[in-house]
């Protein structure tokens, strides 16, 4: 039954969608297809690790992972979809720092969604557009598969022209209009 198939599969995105809202609250499951954008992810680190405190020079008050979150509030444009993806192994690390930022601005913005890093990074890497991160393996991947990336911090890819480099305090992903 041909004919019939299509209108399982809208029923089916439907039923997903209610669940999504109304008991996981994922508010926007399948938004960015309907748009035909694809997401911009964000790879955390654990904001305790070396790397990510050698390679993430950046100056602020108090700790770093705040003034990330802070700067990705005021950077990301509210047409874009954020995915925001913590270290498998550092969730905790990474609430933390994502329940701060909920108190200081009443919530996450609505083009925000939590990635629950149960799926390869590699299925999360092909599914964007952008990937961003301080200093991570993550980077490395993205560009293997070929996507576009912004590094806010120091590693073996610096100075070589094959990310995009950006400090915090000049951090635009409007520089890269083609994404």
């Amino acid at each position: 039954d041909l004919h019939s198939r299509p209108a399982k599969h809208k029923y089916l995105k439907k039923v997903l969608k209610y669940i999504s809202s109304n008991y996981l609250k994922i508010s926007k499951l399948f938004s960015y297809k309907n748009k035909g954008q694809r997401p911009i992810l964000f790879a955390f680190q654990n904001s305790q690790d070396y790397p990510f405190n050698y390679a993430f020079d950046v100056k602020c008050e108090g700790p770093k992972m705040d003034a990330l979150f802070d700067k990705l509030y005021a950077s990301i444009p509210e047409d874009k979809i954020l995915i925001l993806r913590p270290h498998p192994k550092f969730v905790t690390d990474f609430n933390f720092y994502l329940e701060r930022f909920k108190f200081r601005n009443g919530s996450l913005p609505a083009n925000w969604l939590i990635d629950d890093a149960k799926l390869p990074l590699s299925s999360a890497i092909k599914s964007c557009s952008l990937m961003i991160s301080v200093n991570s393996t993550s980077i490395q991947e993205a560009l293997c598969l070929g996507i576009p990336t912004i590094a806010l911090g120091r590693g073996i890819y610096s100075g070589n022209n094959v990310v995009t480099e950006q400090t915090l305090d000049s951090f635009n992903i409007g520089k890269l209009d083609h994404i």
